[in-house]
């Protein structure tokens, strides 16, 4: 803090950071508030202002963002000092006055109407009612901001100057010191904060240490939106306004593959602050009279930069200028049928020139990096395939996007039938649909004679025993398709011996085990055999069934097996057969 001995100091925060900042964003914040700068290092008038402090002369800067605040919800919270709330009354409105009588540019100080801060404002707080308005006039203030002020009672410096102040003038900060302040809304979850290093503050000459008087107007702003960056600054306590003009006599031209332009832009007359902007890429430092362009993605042919300086005033004066992108090379994509049903594959194929990398988003999680890849659906849905392709010779990425498709979902074929050990006596079996999502059925009986039905549950009556694989396809209305089949077996007569001759141990819970039935045995002896004569499987108990898998439990591969059957029946009766099996899967 620096005791100053004069009437005409005004915070360069105030005259020069300010309308800075105001021509930097016109945007409103999509969150509740951003903070923008803080006046750290405040000034002060001995002459004018015995005893004044310089805790009561601090100010920050903040924007509303896309709703209003009342000053009661309004919550500051400092490092190492004590908020002591808004105050809006009598003195503050001759404050106001006070210091609007001091302003001779074209701005305006607003106190908040009602005690609301109206949405997309921006705000000078002032850290004390018994602020010094003679150290502190808005001299060259161009803009009309809105004014509040906290109650007094509170002397200390709310933040923390530079421990430079007093040393020798040095291009060498001292180490790191962090402060912060908080902003907060109550009622809400929504707040700033914003955070800087006293020891990065800069006196009036942008290096470090000096007097105290040199130090007063270190300040520091804050960008948004997104992570606030800090950059520090010092006007001194009084800055100029002079109208501006712009130009770009440097830059522009072509810009190949993966390459920057460099650019120069040059302001004549006095300003606050400058703006590189337009295209889809990205500034070196858009803040900087010299910066350089990188093409964003996909970017090419010619695109129009522009080059602003921002007034006292919030006058924006731009100039244009214009370069021209190298693109890159062309991508081609083909793919085969792209709607069906689920489980539905597509086979994507990309071609472009050689060299580049390819990363395919198939839309539900799943992704390839080949240049040509097969993806099979299995979730209905709609689906939008995305390709990016990284180019080898240094130009942006390429996009291109397959669909939107949509995989329908297929019914599942189930189902069962009753009695379920029919007989010659009573040949008729009544088949009932257990599928799902189906509106069309369609039943082959297995019989010679090829007897079909499009009922949903049929009955059909046998021609004689034996074993017969029927066969169950349905279909919904998107044209998808599901079939299962199952044996059923007419015994003889009620106590014949069944032996299947062919099964499906797929989990269907058709026909998923190989078992022999009736004949009112007593005892069995099945030994499976395959093709080479080597012994796959026993069973040597009645009710006993093969699940399709060796004894040691390995899934056996479909194809025919031969069998030996030894049986005696109840009442003495012995059966000794041979025969074969099946297996499907």
């Amino acid at each position: 803090m620096a005791l100053l001995n004069t009437n005409l100091l005004a915070p360069a925060v105030l005259a020069a950071s300010l309308s800075a900042a105001l021509g930097a964003h016109a945007q409103i914040p999509t969150k509740c508030l951003e903070i923008e700068s803080i006046l750290v290092d405040a000034c002060i008038s001995e002459t004018d202002c015995p005893g004044s402090t310089e805790g009561m002369n601090e100010m920050v800067r903040f924007i509303t963002g896309p709703a209003p605040i009342s000053l009661s919800n309004l919550v500051f919270t400092f490092y190492s000092s004590t908020f002591r709330g808004i105050v809006q009354n009598a003195a503050t409105a001759s404050l106001t006055a006070q210091l609007n009588a001091t302003i001779q540019g074209c701005g305006h100080l607003v106190e908040p109407p009602a005690g609301v801060i109206p949405a997309g404002k921006r705000v000078i707080f002032i850290t004390s009612t018994n602020m010094c308005v003679q150290a502190n006039p808005f001299t060259n203030l161009n803009d009309t901001l809105y004014i509040i002020f906290q109650a007094p009672g509170n002397s200390q410096g709310h933040f923390r100057n530079s421990d430079m102040v007093g040393q020798p003038v040095t291009t060498t900060p001292g180490p790191p010191m962090m402060r912060w302040l908080r902003m907060s809304v109550t009622g809400t979850a929504c707040g700033d904060t914003a955070t800087y290093d006293a020891n990065q503050l800069v006196n009036v000459y942008g290096t470090y240490g000096g007097t105290s008087a040199e130090n007063d107007g270190a300040t520091a702003n804050f960008t948004w939106p997104g992570q606030p960056v800090v950059s520090y600054v010092n006007y001194g306590c009084q800055a100029p306004f002079v109208p501006t003009l712009v130009s770009v006599p440097g830059g522009g031209g072509n810009i190949a593959c993966g390459g920057t332009a460099a650019l120069a832009g040059v302001v004549s007359g006095a300003h606050v602050s400058v703006l590189w902007r337009g295209g889809a890429g990205s500034f070196g430092d858009a803040h900087a009279l010299a910066t350089t362009y990188t093409p964003g993605n996909g970017e090419s042919g010619p695109v129009a930069l522009s080059f602003c300086a921002i007034t006292a005033c919030n006058d924006t004066i731009c100039t244009q200028v214009v370069v021209t992108i190298d693109g890159g090379g062309a991508v081609a994509v083909s793919h085969t049928v792209l709607d069906g049903c689920a489980t539905h594959c597509i086979t994507f194929a990309a071609t472009s020139a050689v060299g580049n990398s390819y990363l395919w988003d198939f839309g539900d999680d799943s992704f390839s990096s080949d240049s040509s890849a097969a993806h099979c659906y299995t979730i209905p849905g709609q689906y939008t395939a995305t390709l990016v392709v990284q180019q080898s010779n240094g130009c942006p990425d390429l996009q291109r996007t397959v669909g939107p498709f949509t995989i329908s979902p297929s019914p599942t074929a189930h189902f069962s039938w009753s009695p379920q050990a029919p007989t010659v006596a009573d040949p008729q079996v009544q088949f009932t649909d257990e599928s799902s999502g189906a509106t069309v059925w369609a039943w082959l009986f297995g019989d010679p004679a090829g007897s079909i039905s499009t009922q949903a549950s049929p009955a059909f009556t046998f021609p004689g025993a034996g074993c017969y694989p029927v066969t169950f396809a349905v279909m919904n209305a998107a044209g998808c398709a599901d079939t299962t089949t199952a044996l059923v077996c007419i015994a003889a007569h009620a106590d014949s011996l069944v032996v299947p001759n062919v099964f499906s141990p797929n989990g269907d819970g058709h026909n998923d085990t190989f078992r022999v039935t009736g004949g009112n045995l007593a005892s069995l002896d099945v030994q499976v055999f395959n093709r080479w004569g080597q012994k796959v499987a026993r069973m040597e108990r009645i009710h006993q069934a093969w699940d399709g898998r060796s004894a040691a439990g390995e899934v056996l591969p479909e194809g025919t097996y031969f069998y030996l059957l030894h049986a005696v029946a109840a009442d003495g009766k012995v059966y000794d057969l041979h025969g074969t099996v099946t297996l499907l899967r």
